[in-house]
This record gives C-alpha cells, sequence and structure tokens, in this order.
C-alpha cells in the first residue's frame, strides 16, 4: 500500500512504473477489501466548485473506474464521524476513468470539508484495489482560495 498522503502531494505524474522500477507517486489502497476508499479533510468547511482526479496511465485502469465521489460536511468535524452523515453525491463515474477526470457539480456551490472517492470491488478483476495519482480540490474558505496541496490544511486516509 502506498500512503494516502501520495494523493494530495501536488504531484501529477501518473505512471507508477519507470525503468521497471516503481516510483511511488500514486495512493494505493489494499487489495483485501470489499470497499476501497481515499478521503481528504480540508480542515475548514469549504465551498468546492471543482476536482479534478488524476489516474495511472502506465496499467490498471480497473484501478479507477465505478467510483463515486462524495462530499460531507458533518457538525462536528472529525476522523471518527465525517462520514456519519448524509454525503452529497458530487460524481459517480461508470465505466474506467479518462486519465484526467475534470467534475463540477451543479453550479459549483457544494459546501464540505471532507471529500472521500469509494469503490466497491469488482470481481472481474483479481487484484482490484483503489489507484489515485492525484486530487486536486478546487474552491474557496471564508478566508480566500483553497489549495488542497498544502500540507498544512489537509490530512488525508485511505482503506
Amino acid at each position: 500500500m502506498y500512503g494516502p498522503h501520495l494523493a494530495n502531494d501536488g504531484r501529477t505524474y501518473t505512471r507508477g512504473i519507470l525503468n521497471g522500477k516503481s516510483q511511488g507517486q500514486c495512493s494505493h489502497t489494499g487489495l483485501y477489501s470489499n470497499v476501497f476508499w481515499w478521503a481528504v479533510n480540508l480542515e475548514v468547511e469549504s465551498v468546492i466548485k471543482r476536482i479534478t482526479i488524476y489516474r495511472r496511465t502506465d496499467c490498471c485502469t480497473d484501478r479507477l473506474r465505478d467510483f463515486d465521489v462524495l462530499v460531507y460536511n458533518p457538525a462536528q468535524a472529525s476522523w471518527n464521524n465525517y462520514d456519519r452523515g448524509t454525503p452529497e453525491l458530487w460524481h459517480r463515474q461508470t465505466g474506467p476513468s479518462p486519465p484526467i477526470l475534470n467534475v463540477t457539480c451543479g453550479d459549483g456551490q457544494v459546501k464540505g470539508r471532507f471529500v472521500k472517492i469509494i469503490m466497491e470491488k469488482n470481481y472481474v478483476y483479481i487484484d482490484h484495489s483503489l489507484c489515485l495519482c492525484e486530487v486536486e480540490v478546487y474552491g474557496r474558505t471564508k478566508s480566500g482560495e483553497l489549495d488542497i496541496r498544502n500540507p498544512r490544511i489537509c490530512s488525508s486516509k485511505v482503506y
């Protein structure tokens, strides 16, 4: 498993292997689950305008297909309870994702603090997992523009 921080480190490099060696550029869940997910805590309530998702381009397109992008805005925001409320469905991807997926929701005015990408296991693929090379969340907070690549602002988890 390659850590969740690799999906919001600001690097949009989308090839996992270079000259036969793993580059460790993409976040990757374990293989043995029925549901795979990655989430980011924006640390403050934000108005989300757009989300850009980068997938691997050298292989493994099945590792980012048939997934949902959810936005949560809980009253009590912590990793322990952020997803207990009702999320806003930001995007539902059917089939494999393109190499770079730009998604907006309605008028781009969805409020939230957590963004979660969730994918159920597809039993057609033996080594199924969720692989994200980069996830960029664009929007604004009360104090200005939102940039999830700032490690002081965001934290992420993957399972």
